[in-house]
């Protein structure tokens, strides 16, 4: 996996597995609902949503659950 400056927990957690990463980063809804039925069963959710809560994570995907546009 390529280090993008991203937390240690992510190298793990199931959004980085290649069957998952391709529904993180899509803009259809139906696929940003699997990602985020995905967030909801993992281990580092809170640790997800502390990182997002830094600002330091771009505009794009879901992230902690979350979708580009329930973040903004």
């Amino acid at each position: 996996m390529l280090d993008l400056g991203l937390p240690s927990f992510f190298r793990t957690a199931q959004c980085s597995t290649p069957e998952h990463r391709e529904v993180f980063f899509s803009r259809r809804p139906t696929d940003q609902r699997a990602a985020q039925k995905v967030c909801a069963d993992c281990p580092f959710l809170t640790d997800c949503q502390e990182y997002l809560d830094t600002g330091e994570y771009g505009e794009y995907g879901v992230v902690a659950g979350r979708t580009p546009a329930e973040r903004r």
